[in-house]
């Protein structure tokens, strides 16, 4: 997936929950600490790169998956089978 293809999402840079706020003006002010695992404001090519490697993570499952139940066909066993399947809320993507 090209990030340069990717749809920005129609709410980016406009909440106003105060950790919105805050983050955002750390990164105006350039003071946003971006090393470890605290949140910070990201750019619009950063969420275009994260958006478009995610799709790529979904497509890859996707295709594991299809190969899971082309081999439950191909054996016979497809009738014979449950299949659960889970997956986390991929960012509401």
């Amino acid at each position: 997936y090209d990030p340069d293809n990717i749809e920005l999402p129609k709410g980016w840079r406009k909440g106003d929950v105060p950790l919105e706020k805050h983050l955002y003006r750390e990164f105006e002010t350039g003071t946003a600490s971006r090393d470890g695992q605290m949140p910070y404001a990201a750019t619009e090519g950063e969420i275009r790169k994260a958006i478009a490697l995610a799709y790529g993570m979904f497509t890859m499952i996707d295709d594991q998956i299809g190969r899971v139940l082309r081999a439950l066909q191909e054996s016979g066993e497809a009738e014979n089978t449950i299949i659960i399947f889970t997956s986390y809320h991929g960012d509401y993507m």
